[in-house]
């Protein structure tokens, strides 16, 4: 998953008009225009259509989201401030798919240290699929993460009974005091009578 394979990914699922409304969309992002990027984002499923991406590369995408993350790379970052800022207005106003197809980008965006502390925050959500956007078939946990926020992350997938085997780096960031907090999770629900995921049991005993 890198920045140039997104829009060779996305382009085979254009029409020549979307194509189009997508470029010119583009041009005005680029040159700073930062209501062009929140129109663009909006108007994203109604000009591109929100078919699956079907690409190895980007999981579970869909068009719609891979057309507002093309038009976020355009947006200048050249000035730091000016461009979080814009971030975190694009994730407050955003509705589900926009918030998913936010944090599913983390990996292509500038900024992966401050980009780390709103991922952070999108963990709370109380909406599966935004979580999972950040926690599933996303390698910016594994490499922006400290050992705190990884071990909430895969804790919280488990209290919410989400699978942690498509934890990117799952076993390669294990850590003390996981092991601790996954051993004791394991051993609560054993004790209540309760089944241990599968996906847990093989990674414990992995």
């Amino acid at each position: 998953m890198t920045v140039p394979d997104l829009p060779a990914a996305l382009a085979p699922h254009l029409s020549a008009d979307a194509a189009a409304w997508l470029d010119a969309q583009q041009e005005k992002v680029a040159a700073g225009d930062e209501r062009a990027l929140f129109l663009g984002f909006g108007l994203a499923p109604r000009k591109v259509g929100k078919a699956e991406l079907n690409d190895a590369r980007f999981p579970g995408w869909s068009v719609d989201q891979a057309a507002r993350i093309v038009l976020l790379q355009a947006f200048p970052t050249e000035d730091e401030h000016r461009w979080l800022t814009a971030y975190d207005k694009l994730v407050d106003a955003a509705e589900v798919r926009e918030q998913i197809a936010l944090y599913r980008a983390l990996p292509l965006l500038p900024f992966p240290h401050e980009l780390a502390d709103r991922a952070a925050d999108g963990l709370r959500t109380n909406v599966k699929g935004v979580f999972e956007a950040i926690a599933h078939d996303n390698p910016f946990p594994q490499h922006h993460f400290n050992d705190a926020r990884w071990n909430q992350m895969v804790l919280k997938a488990l209290f919410i009974g989400s699978s942690v085997q498509p934890i990117v780096g799952l076993r390669e960031r294990m850590n003390r005091d996981l092991a601790v907090m996954l051993h004791g999770y394991a051993d609560e629900r054993r004790a209540a009578g309760r089944d241990v995921p599968a996906d847990l049991i093989d990674l414990l005993n992995g």
